[in-house]
């Protein structure tokens, strides 16, 4: 599921989303806690508003959304820990599937194919206290444009989790396709927030 230009949204548009029918609980709460995840200095002031709602639904997954924060930043996020500990090995391969649009039709970005094939490199640090992201090797080149004009280049791709999980055998990222590591990878997701990913919801598996 892609969620572009998110920043000239109203935060709330998933909550009337999900009260006109248009969402489910699930997705709005994928969309909200997009929001809370790219814009930290608003979230604490935006779950206060949402556990607010009239929607005991939307409460709930106000109320999860806190919960998952809390355990991101009680998480073991040491890139060496993570190294000895994660099946996610140097030269290991996986294979990259769509979002959840891939369950009512094909994603885009897979150009007519079931999956990607990539090959792990290695994790490279975020930040300090950041999980680190998964540098992977493409089987090919990746060369294609959005609409709005963003395009999407490189043999190599950027893999970050979206939920609060661990490095396991599979799991939901954000995918951003490059052409080379970025010599600084936290400036990398300071200069490309929520929205400028090729694919917000892929499921990686080995």
């Amino acid at each position: 599921m892609q969620n572009k230009n998110s920043d000239k949204l109203d935060p709330l548009e998933p909550v009337y989303g999900y009260e006109r029918g248009l969402l489910t609980s699930g997705e709005m709460f994928d969309k909200l806690y997009g929001f809370c995840w790219a814009h930290p200095t608003e979230r604490d002031n935006f779950l206060s508003h949402l556990l607010e709602h009239p929607n005991k639904e939307v409460q709930k997954v106000a109320r999860e959304i806190r919960e998952m924060i809390r355990r991101t930043e009680e998480q073991n996020k040491d890139i060496d820990h993570i190294r000895r500990i994660s099946p996610l090995q140097p030269g290991v391969t996986l294979w990259l599937y769509g979002g959840y649009d891939a369950a009512y039709s094909a994603s885009w970005w897979l150009n007519g194919r079931a999956h990607y094939q990539a090959t792990f490199i290695d994790f490279v640090s975020c930040g300090a206290d950041k999980m680190p992201a998964a540098y992977v090797e493409l089987e090919e080149e990746i060369d294609m444009t959005e609409g709005s004009g963003l395009r999407h280049r490189g043999r190599y791709a950027l893999l970050k989790l979206f939920f609060v999980a661990d490095w396991d055998e599979t799991q939901t990222v954000q995918v951003h396709i490059v052409d080379a590591l970025p010599a600084d990878v936290e400036a990398f997701y300071s200069s490309h927030p929520f929205g400028t990913e090729i694919e917000s919801h892929a499921t990686y598996r080995l």
